[in-house]
């Protein structure tokens, strides 16, 4: 059964997200600097943007999924800037679904019109295995953009179609080893791919093998963090997510626990942002959410500890 909270009302990817990013804003110090870091990555054009530049929908996401875990979205609301993509015709798979999160994020909901374009769009990118693939027309799903299919899909309040076939296109990325490759052509078990794998199933309603819990723990580093993929550096999103996938299955408190907030609070940058690494030079939008949403999960585990 899909995640439900206490009153029975099912629980998007959105809401958990966004409650563990608020969680991990409240554990940070001066965590004013973080919203005024994000800030200063406003475009002109009412978006924000990596660095320097116009908006991109893509940044504009992740901007305002930190804002509003640390209730600072801001004053102006970013609608003009959002209806000028209309209901995505334009727009690439990836930046079909941050268009979608932004507008649920921001309090921008679409007309029926628009809703029912926007659901359209997206199922043009359904694989032929029942998958979602980031261009139209692909013969087999991405864990990835099956991840990114579901959150925006609850996003518009719909039903998913057909998700016993969404989860059989994840099971068939399964690895030998234990994880999930993100793509067939490439089958190769990475820490970001299981992790979207993972909750993709929990909100299909599927079981998650222990066998996959199992691998991503296994996949932790001895600095508490995580990388892409085995022997690579540890970065901050692929921790991220890691933690975020094996939350429901409950994250103990210890040492390697708190490594891990060392590494996490060791990619800060002076500006309150922070890095994709600890020897990152600058911090970035993505990552700062990255950040909050991994700082959230480990505060958790801290308070169920005995």
């Amino acid at each position: 059964m899909p995640p439900r909270d206490a009153t029975g009302m099912l629980v998007t990817i959105r809401q958990e997200m966004l409650d563990s990013a608020a969680r991990g804003g409240a554990s940070l110090p001066e965590a004013h600097t973080v919203a005024a870091s994000i800030r200063t990555r406003r475009a002109v054009d009412g978006g924000f943007a990596a660095r320097d530049g116009a908006g991109d929908l893509y940044y504009t996401v992740f901007a305002l999924q930190t804002l509003c875990a640390l209730g600072a979205l801001p004053d102006d609301d970013v609608a003009g800037y959002l209806d000028g993509f209309g209901a995505g015709e334009s727009l690439d798979f990836v930046h079909l679904c941050c268009l979608i999160r932004c507008r649920a994020i921001a309090g921008v909901a679409p007309s029926d019109q628009e809703r029912e374009a926007m659901l359209r769009r997206l199922a043009g990118f359904r694989s032929a295995d029942g998958g979602f693939a980031p261009a139209p027309g692909a013969s087999r799903g991405t864990a990835y953009a099956v991840f990114l299919a579901v959150g925006a899909i609850q996003d518009l309040s719909a039903r998913l179609e057909r998700p016993d076939e969404l989860a059989g296109a994840l099971s068939a990325l399964a690895t030998g080893d234990g994880g999930y490759a993100n793509a067939a052509d490439l089958p190769v078990a990475s820490v970001p791919a299981t992790a979207a794998a993972m909750t993709a199933l929990r909100h299909l309603g599927e079981a998650v093998p222990k066998s996959r819990v199992a691998w991503l723990r296994a996949a932790q580093g001895a600095n508490g963090a995580w990388g892409a993929v085995a022997a690579s550096p540890s970065d901050l999103l692929s921790t991220a997510v890691a933690l975020h996938a094996l939350a429901p299955n409950g994250l103990q408190a210890d040492h390697t626990t708190r490594c891990c907030r060392q590494f996490l609070c060791a990619c800060r940058r002076t500006d309150g942002g922070f890095a994709a690494t600890p020897d990152g030079n600058e911090s970035d939008v993505e990552y700062t959410f990255y950040a909050l949403l991994a700082l959230g999960h480990l505060t958790g585990a801290v308070a169920s500890a005995p």
